[in-house]
């Protein structure tokens, strides 16, 4: 089983590649004999193994860490190819066109060429089977959480690297928020050094154009690779209780709310300061961030978990919405 790449995106292609880069060639190395890159690998594909009774094979070892699915949540003028791309390849003598391209274009483009070196390398890796784009306002995170909720309820049995490289601000927030009110089976939140944001390809580093190459840079690249600790503050059961209470009252007493957080005080001061709630005699009222969000988290919490179940559902009520670009990849 492969994994499902999700990763926010702006107008640098870049973002996306560069990780994927990485992803690529420690594959390669892994197949390669390098034990840095094997272990990289290791723990990806054991939660669907396990939760389907499955012993790890040959098969699924080829298989574990690659993107099976690609998918960036964009703005809709990027992803239809309305607003100029910044990207440019050393390694493949890409360069980005004088007019506007979809954002995707030089994605495919690009991994098909580093697909094709490592093959001839010597390695045995393959094309994501599927690649789609997802239209968001990112400037807007209640529009991003809620559309990344949805995503997230449709992979919910997946394994899932969520790369928070590109994207604005709104966009990986929403990712991460979304990851933690979501049970999601497996998921990696990660992000990767790059400082030439440009570049399509790991910067200062050759061509991975045959083996001794390939295990030379697998090492800079897992120095290079960070993850991060999925986000865990206990969030979503809290904000299902207030959802819940606040449908029938917009009042919640003091011990009505101590009963829900169990006493935790600081967790009241962090729903009071981030506007969640607003203190008044005897208990607290509905604040104003909890009036943009609250139906936001009710979807969340409430509606998706029992109607978006599986991706097909998730890739028709995106099609409905109008959110939803397959792309084709073909190499």
């Amino acid at each position: 089983m492969g994994v499902y790449h999700v990763s926010g995106l702006g107008l640098s292609p870049g973002a996306v590649t560069v990780p994927l880069s990485a992803v690529y060639i420690l594959k390669a190395a892994a197949q390669f004999g390098h034990q840095r890159a094997i272990d990289f690998f290791s723990r990806s594909g054991e939660h669907h193994n396990e939760r389907e009774g499955k012993e790890g094979s040959s098969e699924n070892d080829a298989n574990r860490g690659l993107p099976e699915v690609i998918i960036i949540l964009d703005s809709r003028e990027a992803i239809e190819g309305k607003l100029p791309v910044s990207y440019e390849s050393h390694w493949f003598r890409m360069k980005a066109e004088k007019k506007p391209e979809p954002v995707y274009k030089p994605i495919t483009k690009y991994l098909c060429k580093l697909i094709e070196t490592l093959n001839n390398a010597g390695a045995t890796v393959k094309p994501p089977k599927e690649f789609y784009a997802l239209s968001v306002n990112h400037q807007d995170f209640e529009d991003v959480l809620d559309k990344a909720g949805m995503l997230f309820y449709g992979l919910r049995d997946k394994e899932i690297w969520v790369n928070l490289i590109g994207g604005s601000n709104q966009v990986n927030l929403g990712l991460m928020i979304a990851g933690a009110t979501t049970p999601l089976l497996s998921w990696r939140y990660y992000y990767m050094a790059q400082n030439n944001i440009r570049l399509l390809e790991p910067e200062d580093l050759p061509v991975p154009k045959d083996e001794r190459t390939v295990l030379k840079i697998a090492g800079i690249l897992l120095d290079r690779w960070y993850d991060i600790l999925p986000l865990n503050i206990g969030l979503g059961n809290i904000i299902q209780k207030l959802v819940n209470h606040f449908q029938a009252s917009n009042f919640i007493s003091e011990n009505q709310l101590n009963k829900i957080v169990k006493g935790n005080r600081n967790l009241i001061n962090k729903l009071l300061s981030s506007g969640y709630l607003v203190e008044r005699p005897g208990g607290f009222t509905v604040g104003p961030t909890f009036k943009k969000t609250g139906a936001i988290f009710h979807r969340l919490l409430n509606v998706y978990p029992s109607t978006i179940t599986n991706t097909v559902i998730w890739k028709n009520k995106a099609k409905e919405l109008g959110i939803l670009k397959e792309v084709d990849f073909q190499c």
